[in-house]
């Protein structure tokens, strides 16, 4: 039963991704000539195929609190490719992944569709090239969200943020959003207590030496799992991005605590 689960709902993906990755490039083309006017609609075609994506994978979703209206700066724990499609499917705005997300199949096409900013993490060199897109997206009114760990986790902790590109809202002294992540199988196991233990790793939150097929397999064999998005209360700004990331991760280890708690 498993098996078969899984097997229809990866045909399920793709099928909807292909559809979704089409529909969003006839949408473009069709858009105003504008930049702000195609980010407007890249971002909202991820958006619903995000939604979409939740509902194949069996995941259902909490989000509490209200994220900032655009444009905004949005920060969160990171646990698993399956953050992007929560956080996409709560939030729209654009995020910014590792190159090698890019390469990925399925992921890869529909994020570069919608228009997901790809940063080389081991070169400081293409920090400035990113910093100047997150800046267009911030000035044609969309929402930046950025995972500063830089790596996912296990859940049970929160590494500290990197601070480089955090630097968009810092020098615009622009208060930012954060997030905590939580998911719970259907049997009601928190995720994030129980990765940090179990030699197989977790079912949903994906992190060390896991490969992704075999990931994906393993949960899209799930009956289904709860997804929370908590927004926090009060926003943070600060001029120096490095004592605005050390604040951000502070406030989202805090709110975790209490999350899983």
């Amino acid at each position: 039963m498993k098996h078969a689960r899984a097997i229809v709902r990866l045909l399920l993906l793709l099928g909807y991704s292909g559809f979704a990755f089409v529909r969003v490039t006839i949408a473009v083309a069709l858009a105003a000539r504008m930049e702000s006017a195609r980010l407007g609609v890249r971002v909202s075609h991820f958006h619903r195929w995000s939604r979409m994506m939740a509902r194949i994978l069996g995941m259902s979703i909490t989000m509490r609190g209200h994220p900032a209206p655009p444009p905004f700066v949005l920060v969160s724990n990171h646990l698993s490719y399956v953050d992007v499609i929560l956080v996409g499917a709560c939030v729209p705005g654009v995020f910014v992944a590792k190159s090698e997300i890019a390469r990925w199949p399925i992921l890869g096409s529909l994020t570069r569709a919608a228009n997901t900013l790809f940063i080389e993490r081991e070169r400081m060199s293409d920090i400035p090239r990113v910093l100047e897109l997150l800046d267009g997206v911030l000035d044609a009114g969309q929402g930046v969200i950025l995972f500063p760990e830089g790596t996912s986790t296990a859940g049970d902790r929160v590494l500290p943020f990197r601070s480089p590109l955090l630097e968009v809202a810092s020098r615009r002294t622009l208060p930012v959003t954060y997030a905590t992540i939580r998911y719970e199988t259907i049997e009601h196991e928190s995720e994030n207590r129980r990765d940090a233990t179990a030699e197989g790793g977790g079912a949903v939150c994906w992190w060390g030496e896991m490969t992704l097929a075999g990931h994906l397999y393993r949960l899209l064999q799930l009956p289904g799992f709860h997804a929370t998005l908590k927004i926090g209360a009060r926003p943070i700004a600060d001029s120096d991005r490095k004592a605005l990331a050390t604040k951000l991760r502070d406030a989202v280890a805090s709110q975790l605590v209490h999350h899983s708690a």
